[in-house]
Formats: C-alpha cells, structure tokens, sequence
C-alpha cells in the first residue's frame, strides 16, 4: 500500500520489489553456506534498480551504486571465508561445519572470522563502514527504505549471530568483540540535521543516532548476558525509528 502513488513503470517496480523479498526469505531460510551466499547477493540488483530508477534527488544513482560497490567489497571477504569453511568441514551445510574440527583451515580460523565479520558488518552497518546507509536511506522509494531497515539490515546482525559466533564460538569468545560507535560524528549530524531542519539531513540523523543506540555488544552475547529484555529494547528501538522517519520524509 505504501507504494500505491508509483506511477513510473509499475509492473517492473513491484516485480523487482518481489525478486527483493525472495531474496530476503533465501537468507533467512537457507542452511547452505554457498545458497546463503547466493541470495545475499541477489538482493543487490533489485536493490540497485529500485533506488537508482524509482529513487528520489538527483543523487540516487550515486547512491544506488554506493550501496553495491560496499556491499561487493564486504561480499569478497565473506566468500573467502565461507570457501575455506566449507573446504575444511567438507560440507557447505551450517550443520556439518558446526560439527567439524576447523583447526586445520588453510587460512587461520581468526582471519576468516575476521573477514566474515567485517562483511556482516558492512551490511549491519557498523562504524566506519555505514557511509553508504544515509544515502540509501534517503534516495530510496519509501517502501525499499522501509524494507532496508527493518529487514536488510537485520541481515547483517542475523549473519554474526548465526554464522560468526554459531559457526566459530571458540574464535568469537577469544576476540571478545566489543564495537562502539562514533558518538562525537552522532552529535555532529544530528545537529547538522537540526540545525539546516532538511528532512534528508534529519533522516541521516536519526539514522545515526539509532545506530549509536543500537550498536550490538558483541562480548555479551558470547559471554551470554544478552538477554530477553535487551531484545524486546532492539525491537522497540526499531519500531520507534520507523515511525519516526515516517513523520519526518515528506
């Protein structure tokens, strides 16, 4: 319904908006390293297509190939690492690799999570790797900007969670991982985005500052302190930027 005002090429808008979900659906539902790999990938051409043809501004084709060429670079290191697993484990199912001895890997199991990671956090985004998330944000059409934060992006957090830490818990208690946003650059663009009161400048600035909010502690869920209450705070948090930016682009 939120897309009932496209009157530009309809029929190719809601087909790529499909080919968009089903490739959000093989991500959640795949048990296959290479079948998750395949459709976290298949969401970069409609994502592509939806911003840069159906997107608002005169930047959406710059921010449309943006969002790509730092999704791609974080994608490098994750095929690495999930071809080294699969080799070392024999097998591509989440399953067997879990249940495989992985001290023999050809490249050390610290640098493939590290390179695993790096690529979920491209797409989660955590700092300094999230220039590319205001610019789609703001450039998308409402229903694709809606989608990129309440479903996209929980595909990076779904990936550290069910691949990194499920997949290499050994490696993940030993980093002890711990990422903390940038709070001096969150005041900074909120402030801007106050300050010049433009609702692409306030957007980015929401998305900032529920980025800081919504930074994941690593460590706590390894060490298991996460608990039930500080996923019902991450849901609240969502839903309430949701409505937020809803009130805020025109």
């Amino acid at each position: 319904m939120i897309s009932w005002r496209i009157d530009l090429r309809p029929k190719e808008y809601f087909a790529f908006l499909l080919v968009l979900e089903t490739s959000v659906f093989g991500v959640f539902m795949s048990l296959d390293l290479l079948l998750f790999f395949l459709f976290f990938e298949l969401e970069l051409l409609p994502m592509f297509l939806l911003i840069s043809i159906w997107g608002s501004g005169e930047r959406r084709h710059y921010s449309a190939l943006k969002f790509v060429l730092y999704t791609i670079f974080g994608s490098a290191f994750m095929l690495v690492g999930f071809l080294v697993l699969g080799v070392a484990a024999d097998s591509f199912d989440f399953r067997d690799i879990r249940d495989s001895d992985l001290a023999n890997t050809v490249i050390p199991l610290q640098i493939v999570f590290a390179f695993i990671l790096l690529a979920f956090s491209v797409k989660l985004p955590v700092v300094p790797l999230h220039p590319w998330l205001p610019d789609a944000h703001t450039d998308a059409p409402t229903a694709v900007s809606v989608l990129l934060a309440g479903v996209l992006l929980k595909m990076g957090g779904y990936g550290i969670i069910r691949l990194v830490f499920t997949l290499m818990p050994d490696v993940a208690a030993d980093a002890n991982v711990n990422v903390d946003a940038n709070l001096i650059l969150t005041k900074w663009i909120t402030i801007r985005g106050v300050h010049n009161y433009h609702p692409r400048h306030l957007v980015e600035a929401l998305d900032f500052v529920y980025r800081n909010r919504g930074v994941f502690p690593f460590n706590e869920l390894v060490n298991g302190r996460f608990s039930l209450d500080d996923l019902d705070t991450a849901f609240k948090q969502a839903a309430e930027r949701q409505v937020l930016r809803a009130a805020i682009v025109p």
